[in-house]
């Protein structure tokens, strides 16, 4: 039973080296498989959104940032976040830093750090509550865990655990192109969103 779940999981977090390391797993019932396929289409989900969301002009970002998110290393918590604070204004992120154990094991990126509305330090700027409160409105699939004040006048935002599979995932299962699918749901969150 034990070598069975072993075999139908994937790694999810992993801290260590060598004899002292510990991997945390996550048993996926469809088998090892299915997850790994659904894993892959979730990271072309990031990535399509991840693209979309680098050619707006509302969103600014570092290379390194930029460079995460076309490569479907961002949570899509954070994707679906940050298209959402863009509502605000114009939002600058600095960093998509990694978090203990889970970029060992290759999950996505969980944290943002915001530093700018509209060119001002996010802080500093007079829509920092409105920005919060469009962060906040999330349902609680992917709320933020967090979102706390950051050294130089950001705001690091914050999730636990991994997105659940299929966030992004298009009603056509992929048939078509990921980008447009993404723009789709995207869409459809927003208007079922908005009336909450």
């Amino acid at each position: 039973m034990v070598a069975q779940a072993l075999t139908n999981s994937v790694v999810v977090a992993s801290f260590g080296e060598g004899e002292e390391a510990v991997s945390v797993q996550r048993v996926h019932p469809e088998g090892a498989k299915a997850a790994e396929k659904n894993e892959e289409l979730d990271r072309i989900d990031r990535s399509a959104a991840g693209r979309t969301l680098a050619r707006g002009d509302a969103l600014l970002m570092s290379t390194a940032a930029r460079k995460l998110m076309v490569n479907g290393r961002v949570d899509a918590r954070i994707l679906l976040a940050l298209r959402r604070a863009t509502s605000v204004g114009t939002v600058t992120i600095d960093a998509i830093p990694a978090t203990a154990g889970a970029e060992e094991a290759r999950r996505p990126r969980r944290q943002v750090r915001v530093t700018k509305l509209n060119g001002q330090l996010v802080t500093q700027s007079k829509a920092m509550k409105g920005l919060i409160r469009e962060l906040e409105k999330h349902n609680a699939n992917y709320a933020p865990a967090d979102i706390t004040r950051s050294a130089g006048g950001g705001l690091l935002v914050s999730y636990t655990g991994d997105a659940a599979s299929g966030l992004l995932r298009s009603p056509a299962d992929h048939d078509g192109d990921p980008v447009s699918a993404v723009n789709e749901i995207w869409g459809t969150a927003y208007r079922s969103e908005a009336g909450k």
